[in-house]
């Protein structure tokens, strides 16, 4: 009968080749890592020197910014402040005493002080003290006081202007 041989390995011993090749190819694997824990351990130490630099970086700025800024920050939060106040309140709040007899000509706000200066015209004397009482029943003002007061004439009619000084308790 004919035969027909399907293994094409000549026989199952190793030859000193093959040792070699798988000698030199563990030797190349072990290199490998150890070139590559050699890596990680440099990328490790240079992200703990970066993490050490930026603290003190960040150490040294801060305390160069309080120490050189601290005028800085008192001029803002003095900004804030005067942008916090709410003026809307105040403004909505005077606008609520409205009289046919009383306009406003001006109005003087000075933030850091909480006064508030008001120039009016008027038609009477009695407009005047009812109009300043409504002031003093707002409840966000006090010491609401008559600066001062002249009888003159606007377009041929006899008009008083006055000045009000109010602060305000907001």
């Amino acid at each position: 009968m004919n035969m027909l041989e399907l293994n094409h390995i000549r026989s199952n011993q190793a030859t000193p080749g093959g040792y070699m090749v798988l000698t030199l190819g563990l030797l190349a694997l072990l290199m490998a890592l150890v070139w590559q824990q050699k890596i990680l351990a440099e990328n490790d130490m240079l992200q703990a020197r970066l993490t050490l630099r930026a603290d003190q970086l960040r150490q040294k700025v801060s305390a160069a910014e309080v120490v050189m800024h601290k005028p800085e920050s008192a001029a803002a939060q003095q900004a804030i402040l005067h942008i916090i106040l709410p003026w809307s309140g105040l403004l909505k709040g005077m606008e609520s005493i409205h009289r046919d007899d009383i306009r406003l000509m001006s109005l003087d706000p000075q933030w850091k002080r909480k006064l508030i200066q008001l120039r009016l015209l008027a038609t009477n004397r009695e407009a005047i003290w009812a109009y300043m009482e409504g002031l003093r029943q707002l409840g966000m003002m006090k010491e609401v006081k008559l600066k001062s007061s002249e009888s003159t004439h606007l377009n041929g009619m006899p008009v008083v202007a006055f000045e009000v000084e109010a602060l305000w308790d907001i």
